[in-house]
């Protein structure tokens, strides 16, 4: 009896029905993209299989500016003065929500394939964390996703945001 062999064809069936289950364990839609000077991270409500994470909307709703136009349509937006940072949060149809924050190559960032990193101190965090509204008695801004991939920390004199596409 000769053992049983894979063509071509069954393995790279076999990996894509693998592959399909990948989407059953993510919690959230939380995804990073580097494109070279700058780093894209987008977080939405709810994930293609159906998952919700609530982040986009609480970033949403403690964000302390008046919503304004923007490439997400109707949003509200926080960037930095030098133009390092750009964070836009928008409502969606249905009470869904959507995020899309930028991360430039600067001096006060990191940023590679797999990662992005931004810290401020001083009047810079300051003016950062004045764009929110502290949703506890800590006076902390303390996001982060559904999969541990985003983080952000803000308080008077320190703000921190970070992705890692491996995790935290």
């Amino acid at each position: 009896m000769k053992p049983a062999r894979f063509t071509i064809i069954q393995s790279i069936v076999f990996l894509l029905i693998l592959t399909s289950f990948k989407p059953l364990v993510v919690k959230a839609e939380t995804v990073g993209r580097f494109t070279g000077m700058q780093y894209m991270i987008n977080i939405v409500t709810d994930s293609r299989n159906g998952q919700v994470d609530d982040l986009p909307g609480i970033m949403y709703k403690t964000m302390n500016v008046p919503p304004q136009n923007s490439f997400l349509g109707l949003g509200k937006a926080l960037a930095t003065q030098k133009g390092e940072l750009s964070f836009i949060c928008s409502l969606k149809q249905n009470s869904k929500y959507h995020c899309s924050i930028m991360v430039f190559s600067t001096k006060n960032t990191k940023i590679d394939r797999q990662s992005a990193f931004i810290e401020y101190k001083g009047e810079q965090a300051r003016a950062l964390y004045e764009q929110f509204t502290p949703y506890d008695d800590s006076g902390i801004i303390h996001f982060v996703d559904e999969d541990k991939l985003f983080q952000v920390i803000s308080k008077p004199d320190l703000f921190q945001l970070s992705y890692n596409y491996n995790g935290f």
